[in-house]
């Protein structure tokens, strides 16, 4: 069985996903597969760099997840264009941590 719990910020759906892992169930967590392939990924840095200008970089050339928010959230059109950029490369983690613990 695979399920999927989604919601805002503040939804409880870490508190969820924690019930469910204290009941036997893998848990994979999009989020920190979101924070993984940033950081797992240079090419993808490169082009958050490209799209965001390089102020989402903090002194030692990390990804400021702060700033990168801050500018991409400020409208729809630089939402898109992260989703865009990170999709699929969290995708492809995701179905492939998901594929690993379902059965056939």
């Amino acid at each position: 069985m695979l399920i999927g719990v989604t919601g805002q910020i503040g939804a409880g759906k870490s508190t969820a996903a924690a019930i469910l892992k204290s009941f036997g169930a893998a848990v994979v967590d999009a989020d920190k597969i979101g924070r993984q392939v940033v950081d797992d990924n240079p090419p993808l840095l490169r082009w958050l760099v490209r799209a965001f200008g390089d102020r989402i970089l903090n002194r030692r050339g990390n990804l400021d997840r702060r700033r990168l928010a801050a500018l991409a959230f400020e409208n729809d059109a630089s939402g898109q264009r992260l989703n865009q950029l990170v999709h699929p490369y969290l995708l492809k983690e995701l179905h492939r941590q998901v594929k690993g613990h379902v059965r056939a």
